[in-house]
């Protein structure tokens, strides 16, 4: 996953690692939630990326940014 994480980035897409789980975000940690305690969602706060979404995205940049996805998912998925 790193990978297509690194090579969505050199592509120039701002993709990001965007979930934190609820249980490690510090008010949470105060009541003694720790790592360990959800651990699917832990994997899954590791494996998700956020693609690029907001108002102001060309149609331009939209195809741009499937169609690299497309590649690289099939770079790492044949």
């Amino acid at each position: 996953y790193r990978e297509i994480f690194t090579d969505l980035r050199n592509s120039k897409i701002g993709v990001q690692l965007h979930y934190l789980p609820v249980h490690l975000q510090p008010y949470y940690k105060k009541l003694n939630f720790k790592e360990g305690d959800f651990p699917s969602a832990e994997l899954y706060s590791k494996l998700a990326i956020s693609l690029p979404v907001f108002p102001g995205l060309s149609k331009k940049d939209q195809g741009y940014i499937i169609e690299r996805l497309k590649f690289i998912l099939k770079k790492y998925t044949t």
